[in-house]
């Protein structure tokens, strides 16, 4: 929601804009107050930065764990292996 900003309107009104345009105007410019609020691209920029770090330090002893998991499968798959070579090799 838009606010009207009086002194673009007087100043539309004083250069012989009709009024319906110069209210136009006044109503799609953003006040300082309202510029104060907007988003920007480096504050998503850096939220974002942040919140991957984040994610990336929660997430890194859980990545360690699964490549230990994957050893273990591993070992015993292949030591599953070896044992049925072993047997039909009987």
């Amino acid at each position: 929601m838009t606010t009207l900003n009086i002194d673009l309107l007087d100043a539309l009104r004083a250069a012989g804009v009709d009024e319906e345009t110069a209210r136009r105007a006044a109503h799609s410019v953003l006040s300082i107050e309202e510029r104060e609020h907007l988003v920007t691209k480096e504050f998503m920029r850096a939220e974002f930065a942040d919140l991957k770090a984040a994610i990336e330090a929660r997430f890194a002893p859980l990545e360690s764990d699964l490549r230990w998991t994957k050893w273990i499968i591993t070992g015993g798959v292949g030591l599953y292996v070896l044992r049925s070579l072993i047997e039909l090799l009987r």
